[in-house]
């Protein structure tokens, strides 16, 4: 099996139980055929435990994504996942010492879990900046400082996440006319638009609009798309 791509949430139909401060959703999906799933960046990352048929239960935790992936999944495959709030950090133990079962491990990620750092509040100005040296300002720190913190605290650079934030809003109003979008959404003009969507997306914003399946995956809880939205 690949790497734990698959990132939960609705992406492969997954269904919302609740939403919290560090753990945004818990998920469940059950693979009926053997199939493949484009997994779209979200700046969340998720603890899922996979269940196939032909192997012990394990926990896998997912990475930050910066490009899309596809993951497969073997039919019979359960995975049950708790989707964790950008900037987010799990201890590597935690994996090791969960229980087998998603009903009994609940309490111990909510314990477990903890903020990085700054990162969440930083994120949470980043997302609606326009620009990482405004974000800065607006956090009281210089962009050297706020570019090396976020790097060690998330691995990726502060543009990183206002870029996904940006590109990720401006995807849930695809029914709007492109041109108008693209100025509304900070973006200098529609080609600089669909060129961020297709670096981020792989796709084009007329694309990614005649898709149900990911329009329906970029509305769960995730980075700048609705942080505590539940679609069932």
């Amino acid at each position: 099996m690949p790497k734990p791509a698959p990132k939960g949430c609705g992406l492969f139909a997954g269904r919302a139980e609740w939403g919290m401060s560090l753990i945004l959703q818990k998920w469940t999906h059950v693979a009926t055929k053997t199939d493949r799933a484009l997994i779209l960046p979200d700046g969340c990352r998720d603890l899922i435990l996979w269940e196939r048929p032909d192997a012990a239960p394990v926990w896998r935790l997912s990475a930050l994504q910066a490009a899309p992936e596809t993951a497969a999944l073997q039919k019979g495959t359960k995975l049950t996942g708790f989707r964790l709030a950008p900037g987010v950090q799990v201890p590597q133990a935690l994996l090791y010492a969960l229980p087998k079962d998603a009903a009994g491990a609940e309490a111990d990620i909510s314990g477990a879990v903890m903020a990085a750092g700054d990162a969440m509040a930083t994120i949470a100005v980043l997302k609606n900046a326009p620009s990482v040296g405004a974000g800065a300002k607006i956090l009281g720190v210089s962009v050297r400082s706020l570019h090396r913190r976020m790097l060690r605290d998330t691995g990726f650079a502060p543009i990183f996440w206002l870029r996904l934030a940006r590109v990720r809003r401006a995807a849930l109003r695809l029914g709007e006319p492109f041109a108008d979008l693209a100025a509304d959404s900070g973006f200098s003009d529609q080609a600089h638009m669909t060129r961020e969507f297709q670096r981020w997306f792989g796709m084009s914003p007329r694309g990614l609009r005649g898709s149900l399946d990911l329009r329906t995956q970029l509305h769960q809880p995730a980075l700048a798309t609705g942080e505590q939205i539940s679609i069932r």
